[in-house]
């Protein structure tokens, strides 16, 4: 983890290669004490879902209470070309940038919403579990 990389960095351990520490950008928040860390989700998950937050600071309605008009889906504003698909540093980048800015969503407002509503709608709801198997248990 590179939480852990850049804790032991701070405190005098040396830190070489950085180019070898992978970001994942796609993952669960700790929802409670079961869960020791953060759960890793596959990367194609940003295939069918939209990226977003609220466009105002501190916005903490539920993300079924934010309608489309108070939603920034930064990606798609940002990279048109690439919306949801842009490489994976640049999508962590901009996620940083909003919870940076007190967008981000969740426990400590370091988290993004990833929605599938969309997808559901032209695909069906039945494609989409098929595709994600227990992401709707979670």
């Amino acid at each position: 983890s590179v939480t852990a990389i850049w804790k032991a960095h701070r405190k005098g351990a040396f830190f070489a290669n950085p180019c070898y520490t992978q970001i994942h950008p796609t993952c669960i928040p700790q929802a409670g004490d079961y869960q020791s860390k953060l759960t890793l989700m596959s990367e194609s998950l940003r295939n069918d879902g939209r990226i977003w937050v609220p466009k105002n600071r501190g916005d903490n309605r539920g993300p079924n209470e934010i309608p489309e008009e108070d939603r920034d889906y930064y990606l798609e504003r940002k990279y048109p070309s690439f919306g949801n698909l842009a490489p994976r540093d640049i999508s962590s980048r901009a996620a940083k940038e909003a919870c940076d800015d007190g967008r981000g969503v969740g426990p400590g407002g370091r988290g993004v919403y990833l929605d599938f509503r969309d997808s559901i709608k032209r695909l069906g709801e039945n494609v989409i579990r098929e595709r994600y198997g227990n992401l709707f248990e979670m």
